[in-house]
């Protein structure tokens, strides 16, 4: 659950601000103070608390920290630190003001934009390369080459920052031979659209594994197609290890044929007629640049950035002041309190008799001792000389200090809250007070402006700016709050076209397809709404809700257009409800289907409803066109079997079985299973598809 209690401190930084919850683990902005005023924005990316007692997780992670914390490169993200606070494990990284190239994309296509800048395709691959370069080629402490793959190059791990830079981030799943991190031999990790062939059969993987993502990725931005992602795992795995994949001048015929070139040799399924290391496939981009004279620098990437950006700029700006007030606050809070006894207790302070370390008198005229170290006579004489000077001042100092601490206590105030009705919440500054109402708020500040802010489920929220003053340092606030008309938080309405749209709310995919009823939604904060579906144009809004608020929100995606590897199936019956398969593997849902799928020159299509005969033939789908199939289904003769191999009347058998290795198993009209498995089915004959997602694929 996303920590609502910010910003605070954690061990020596101050959480500011939730950026993001993983899978493992929360990600959050802070602030990092040390002496004279210096700070420091990180990123602190502490695991989620379930994984904390996991004592294999843990080594897990600190593992991921003690490699990405030797890289050291413009194009990675830095790590500075790792540890716990409690039994909270963290990681504190560089923090980069930019955005995923997941993101720019989604901004671009919000902006209208029809295609990426191929300047700016050719500056994100080649800062990939850079990264990876030094990365592939980094040794340890021991000069010993640590041979570290990536194994998760993809557009959520890449960032583009505002001045114009490309960062690679998250080494966490980055494989280098240490000792610690060989029981993850063979495993598979990664985002199954950007893997390459070796990588989905669970081989071994070196550097070239991670120059195929490059190239994936290159092969997307500068053709404006997906390459790989299929319609599952299963799907996306077959598209990369076995089917044929197009070459970027097939969809784009003004495509460079240098470029392509590049890309080519990058994606190569044989992993040896790759370029043999980042570095060579750097050098590439960087001649084909130089040849074409393109305009490929930061300030041009900087610029494109912030053009794109600018309304989200401005308000992180502001969220940024507001996140860096309240850091200073908490601070302010937890700064060491030293009491009147404090300064007149001179019990650490060495007498003339004694041989203290080095001493310094701060500002405020507290005496720092240092450690006792060996010195020369010369500094005996010189520290002699301060324990004099400190105790001619004693007097000085102890009544200069007393007095300034009395003075800081009268300015110190108290606001007492109450409210009707009771329990309600106080926030000052943003910040959660520990006690509902009444309470009280204390060790507040002369001269400076608090705003108190009261908030309780079915009112609306009270807000009131709050200024104690040295001759009033004490202020009682009342406030009678007004109970909203409606539920206090908001309710959102989504429906539209089509009825099996994914809708996704403010990150969280909803359970119910095409129409949802959302309730709970909080007032006044921007909300995000997207809805997707693979064979339309995604559909995004920002949504404020007022307190109590019901509002309606309709959808109607526009179809995506087909890709020229694609084709469009629709298949309608007469009566409607059957189950279509193609190639063995059945289609989701019944007839009538309509179904976006990857181009196949001929395709085994199969037709099967109960107590209607099957019907089954070749397609012949072409690219990028829509292809309509209607049938009139023939009803099956009483007390006969259908045609084409149907199921026999009144009689039924067991069918058990395995497989090695372990196989998904899809038996059309049926359903689909994983072996070993037995089920009982009526007597007739069956096409058995087995696959692995290693490749392997039989037909039974």
């Amino acid at each position: 659950m996303v920590d609502e209690n910010l910003p605070r401190r954690f061990g020596k930084y101050t959480l500011i601000r939730h950026l993001a919850t993983g899978g493992m683990a929360e990600i959050y902005l802070a602030i990092h103070r040390s002496i004279q005023g210096f700070e420091k924005l990180v990123v602190i990316k502490r695991i989620l608390p379930r994984y904390s007692e996991d004592d294999e997780f843990i080594r897990m992670f600190l593992a991921e920290a003690r490699i990405a914390a030797t890289l050291n490169h413009p194009n990675i993200i830095q790590i500075f630190d790792v540890g716990s606070v409690h039994k909270d494990y963290f990681i504190a990284m560089e923090y980069v003001h930019g955005e995923d190239l997941r993101s720019v994309v989604g901004a671009m296509r919000k902006a209208g934009y029809k295609e990426f800048p191929p300047e700016m395709a050719l500056g994100i691959a080649r800062g990939l390369c850079k990264g990876l370069s030094y990365a592939h080629d980094h040794k340890g402490l021991d000069a010993e080459p640590l041979h570290i793959v990536h194994r998760d190059i993809s557009p959520q791990n890449t960032i583009v920052t505002f001045p114009g830079e490309v960062k690679i981030v998250d080494f966490g799943i980055a494989r280098a031979a240490m000792k610690d991190m060989q029981d993850e031999k063979g495993a598979l990790r990664g985002k199954f659209p950007y893997m390459s062939p070796e990588q989905c059969r669970g081989l071994d993987l070196d550097q070239r594994s991670d120059l195929f993502s490059v190239a994936i990725m290159l092969f997307e931005l500068t053709t404006g197609r997906r390459l790989f992602k299929g319609k599952n795992e299963l799907d996306t795995i077959k598209r990369i290890v076995e089917k044929e994949y197009p070459r970027p001048t097939q969809l784009r015929k003004e495509y460079p044929p240098d470029l392509e070139g590049i890309v080519m040799k990058g994606l190569a399924r044989d992993r040896d007629e790759r370029y043999s290391n980042a570095r060579e496939m750097g050098e590439a981009l960087d001649e084909y640049i130089r040849d074409q004279k393109l305009k490929v620098s930061a300030l041009e990437m900087s610029r494109f950035m912030e053009e794109l950006f600018k309304d989200k700029l401005a308000e992180q700006r502001e969220l940024m002041k507001e996140g860096k007030k309240l850091a200073d606050i908490v601070a302010e809070q937890e700064a060491e309190e030293i009491t009147e006894m404090d300064f007149l207790d001179m019990t650490n302070i060495p007498t003339t008799g004694g041989t203290p370390g080095a001493m310094s008198v701060t500002s405020s005229g507290v005496i720092h001792v240092a450690p006792r170290k060996k010195t020369s006579p010369i500094v005996f004489v010189v520290i002699a000389l301060l324990v004099l000077a400190v105790g001619g001042l004693g007097t000085f100092l102890g009544l200069g200090v007393l007095k300034a601490r009395r003075n800081a206590a009268l300015s110190i105030g108290v606001v007492q809250v109450e409210t009707s009705p009771a329990k309600a919440s106080v926030w000052v500054d943003g910040q959660k007070q520990g006690k509902a109402t009444p309470t009280k708020v204390e060790k507040l500040m002369v001269g400076i402006e608090y705003v108190f802010k009261i908030t309780k489920d079915g009112y609306e929220p009270f807000e009131k700016k709050v200024t104690l003053s040295k001759e009033n340092p004490k202020f009682s606030l009342k406030a009678d709050l007004v109970a909203l008309s409606a539920v206090g938080d908001g309710v959102l309405k989504v429906s539209g076209k089509p009825r099996d749209a994914v809708i996704i709310f403010d990150g969280k995919e909803q359970e119910k397809r095409g129409k949802v009823t959302l309730t709970g939604v909080k007032p006044g904060a921007p909300h995000t709404l997207l809805v997707q579906h693979p064979e339309f144009e995604d559909f995004s809004e920002t949504v404020r809700l007022k307190a109590g608020e019901v509002k309606k929100l309709s959808f109607d995606l526009k179809p995506r257009p087909l890709a020229d590897d694609e084709f469009l199936l629709t298949v309608e019956t007469d009566p409607e409800g059957a189950a279509v398969s193609l190639d063995g593997e059945q289609i989701k849902g019944k007839t009538p289907i309509k179904k976006r799928l990857g181009w196949k020159r001929t395709l085994d299509l199969l037709v099967e409803m109960a107590r209607y005969k099957k019907h089954s033939e070749t397609i012949k789908p072409k690219k990028g066109q829509p292809l309509l199939v209607k049938l009139e289904l023939e009803k099956k003769k009483k007390g006969g079997g259908g045609g084409g191999g149907g199921t026999a009347v009144g009689g039924k058998g067991k069918l058990a079985l395995d497989s090695q290795p372990w196989a998904n198993v899809a038996i059309p009209g049926v359903g689909k299973f994983v072996t070993p498995f037995q089920t009982t089915l009526p007597a007739g004959k069956y096409k058995i598809t087995l696959t692995n997602p290693g490749g392997l694929k039989k037909v039974i």
